[in-house]
């Protein structure tokens, strides 16, 4: 087959690199500035320094592998998979004895809606602060918030009160949610990013801890009641103790996180944001530690260009929106850049969609059916 009939080489996002005659053989630079021709696929959302940065850094991650490091770290993200699982699921499970005690005798489904909508919300808020602020602090206030919120709904006075802790709970599962695969993803080599999929079956081992501590409590006739006139903290305090269990485990875990299990920023972030020096300093410390290569340097990124750094930090109040405004724009030109990429987006929206009605619409309406 001749040089003609080759396929074009496919270089970062999906950009086709044509060699340089001059240059000669393989010897392909990822410089802006090298004689390369790209195609962007996304329609030039993808600045072209950073893309070229990103290559680096994954070939980087690949030459040092897989360590005790990224399994620590696996451990780390998949307990706050477990932990979101837990947090909805000891919600569901108190929430009927919660009413009995301090209902009011209307909207007995709130906390069930506050929950979805806290996940919602917190999703799309921690989503995207955390490219501003950096994962790491984003990644170790949700779990602490949660962890608040359980507690706090147990010591609830009152229905409001409850939901509104709830809310509070989601908020911050739903954050960390989104961050623990975000963080597991910047960190491993390509060749592992299967381990993103083994992250659910922390969720089963999620909902099975709250079974557990469920069962402990609710098996306690004399901490459960049966009818609203005879509920009191005192003959029905199995919810309370469910919600005060349960967040405890999480605030040591949040504790764990800040204090022991120190996560330093991802990689990925740090090259966002064109913080060079801290990058390298990072991936060397890790190879060295478990002994593996790593040829990265501080000037191969530097040749590269400078990368726009988007995260908020000085500046007036008042401009944050505008800069998180931009971000999201660009953000989301991204997934709309070409018909492919467009329909791809829409499908995986669709689909996670359908899955987020299916467990309210399953959780709210088949008590209601079973009891017809």
């Amino acid at each position: 087959m001749s040089s003609k009939d080759v396929p074009p080489k496919l270089g970062p996002a999906g950009d086709i690199e044509e060699k340089n005659p001059a240059m000669g053989g393989d010897n392909l630079s990822l410089r802006p500035g090298s004689h390369i021709t790209t195609i962007d696929i996304l329609g030039g959302a993808l600045d072209p320094v950073l893309a070229a940065k990103t290559h680096l850094v994954n070939e980087a991650m690949n030459e040092i592998g897989w360590t005790r490091f990224h399994l620590k770290l696996f451990c780390l993200t998949g307990f706050g998979f477990a932990v979101d699982s837990m947090a909805a699921f000891l919600q569901s499970v108190a929430a009927s004895q919660a009413y009995l005690e301090i209902g009011s005798g209307r909207y007995p489904t709130a906390a069930t809606m506050t929950l979805y909508s806290g996940l919602l919300v917190g999703a799309l808020f921690w989503g995207f602060s955390a490219d501003m602020i950096g994962r790491r602090i984003a990644f170790n206030t949700t779990l602490f918030i949660a962890s608040i919120a359980t507690i706090a709904a147990g010591a609830a006075p009152n229905w409001i009160a409850f939901c509104v802790f709830v809310a509070f709970l989601s908020f911050g599962a739903g954050g960390n949610l989104v961050l623990d695969p975000t963080v597991m993803l910047e960190f491993v080599a390509a060749k592992q990013q299967w381990v993103i999929t083994a992250m659910a079956g922390w969720w089963g081992i999620g909902q099975a801890s709250a079974g557990v501590i469920a069962w402990g409590f609710y098996s306690r006739n004399d901490w459960t009641c049966d009818a609203v006139e005879a509920c009191t903290w005192q003959n029905n305090k199995a919810w309370r103790l469910i919600m005060f269990t349960g967040g405890s485990i999480i605030f040591i875990m949040s504790i764990l996180r800040i204090f022991v299990i120190r996560l330093p920023e991802t990689p990925k972030y740090l090259v966002s944001t064109g913080q060079d020096d801290k990058l390298v300093s990072l991936l060397h410390k890790i190879a060295q530690r478990y002994d593996r290569p790593c040829a990265l340097s501080v000037e191969q990124l530097q040749d590269c260009g400078s990368v726009h750094d988007h995260r908020i930090k000085d500046g007036s109040f008042q401009s944050i929106p505008f800069r998180v405004g931009r971000a999201l724009i660009t953000q989301l030109k991204g997934l709309f850049a070409t018909r492919e990429m467009g329909l791809s987006t829409i499908l995986i929206w669709v689909s996670w969609t359908l899955i987020g009605l299916g467990y309210p619409l399953f959780f709210l309406y088949l008590p209601w059916v079973l009891q017809i």
